[in-house]
């Protein structure tokens, strides 16, 4: 929450709420969505919970002297108990205390701000990180094309080639692994216009681009059908990258033919987009 908080235009939204909204709230602030998330953006924000102060620490009978009069230094801290407790409400994990996915929490919260935004007529500051992402898929056979457009917040990206998992660097380029993303691939799906399962050129790209771009890291791959975390660090070099290079015409170019009943196509991508999900839980 501290690094999303750390984005201004998200800070501002939430804190703006915190004054006038305390000073009218009737309800009890621990099953208050407007407390909870305008007291998280005060507390990061004001710098009161990361003052210094000091501890005498607790004296016991095998320390000596000088560590009795020892003084430790710490600070408060935030601990957002209430409003995890708030927002996990609902969740069968978030509203536990077991150790989460990140990802998939942040998914989660991004999913209540839009909900709870949206209920008191505001606009979600989060919408800075979503985009669209398009998926152009060609049948090799009779050469007709089917578009299917993807509503996202985050790219996720393998780190590490996966059909090549033997070999693990230590590290790994950002933008290796984005060639990787919007390579192209051959998939075998339906084509409506050859009415039987046919080879597909895939091809994926952003249709736009967020103020914010989240990039998530896959860390898992199967070694010898076993789940293995990939400890390859992710090298972050930002003076060439220029995301233009993936970036989508946007829907049918012209020479090319679209597939009669696109539909099919996208029951399909759809449930691989759902099981490329469920592979990364």
């Amino acid at each position: 929450m501290q690094v999303l908080f750390s984005n201004e235009r998200v800070m501002d939204h939430f804190y703006s709420i915190y004054e006038d909204h305390h000073n009218v709230c009737d309800k009890l602030a621990t099953e208050c969505y407007d407390c909870q998330i305008s007291k998280l953006a005060f507390g990061l924000k004001s710098g009161r919970y990361s003052q210094k102060k000091e501890c005498k620490r607790q004296a016991h009978d095998m320390q000596n002297e000088e560590e009795k009069d020892a003084i430790d230094i710490y600070q408060d801290g935030i601990k957002p108990q209430s409003f995890k407790n708030l927002i996990g409400k609902g969740h069968q994990e978030f509203s536990s205390a077991r150790q989460q996915d990140a990802q998939e929490f942040i998914q989660w919260v991004f999913d209540k701000f839009e909900t709870e935004e949206a209920k008191r007529g505001r606009v979600n500051p989060c919408k800075i990180y979503d985009f669209d992402i398009e998926h152009r898929y060609e049948c090799t056979q009779c050469h007709g094309v089917a578009y299917v457009k993807e509503r996202t917040n985050q790219l996720n990206l393998h780190i590490i080639a996966q059909e090549n998992v033997d070999v693990i660097p230590e590290e790994e380029e950002l933008s290796n692994a984005l060639e990787r993303y919007f390579g192209d691939e051959i998939i075998n799906k339906n084509c409506p216009q050859c009415t039987d399962k046919q080879d597909f050129n895939k091809r994926t790209r952003f249709l736009n681009f967020p103020k914010v771009l989240i990039v998530v890291t896959q860390r898992f791959t199967y070694q010898n059908w076993t789940p293995t975390k990939v400890n390859t660090a992710l090298k972050v070099i930002l003076d060439d990258l220029n995301l233009e290079n993936f970036k989508a015409a946007g829907g049918l170019q012209p020479g090319e033919v679209g597939l009669p009943d696109g539909s099919e196509v996208e029951v399909e991508v759809e449930a691989e987009i759902n099981q490329d999900l469920l592979n990364m839980c």
